[in-house]
């Protein structure tokens, strides 16, 4: 998810400019601000816009969300290293002779 960013970021970036351009357009059509602004194309990217700012606002959050997770998980690590492993039970010598006999029967 987060290898989406620059994607977004170059859509943003791009809609931004289709933005300025289109308004010039219109601007030097000699449309007013009000005409402008009810433009269907104008308003297409308009949303192009409003839509990558959510995007982005998702995978910020998204970023925040992983590094706290992050420094949970070292918390944990740093808690577990104080408290010493449980060991384990060597198996009885007789069960591993019993072992080894069933395997030397067949």
């Amino acid at each position: 998810m987060l290898r989406r960013k620059p994607y977004v970021e170059q859509h943003k970036a791009a809609a931004e400019n289709q933005l300025a351009v289109h308004e010039e357009t219109l601007k030097s059509m000699g449309m007013t601000e009000t005409q402008i602004k009810r433009d269907s194309r104008f308003r297409h990217i308009k949303g192009k816009i409003r839509q990558a700012t959510q995007q982005l606002k998702g995978l910020a959050e998204l970023e925040s969300q992983i590094a706290r997770m992050a420094e949970i998980k070292l918390e944990k690590q740093a808690l577990n290293k104080g408290s010493q492993p449980k060991k384990r039970r060597a198996p009885e010598p007789e069960i591993k002779k019993a072992k080894k006999e069933k395997k030397a029967g067949k």
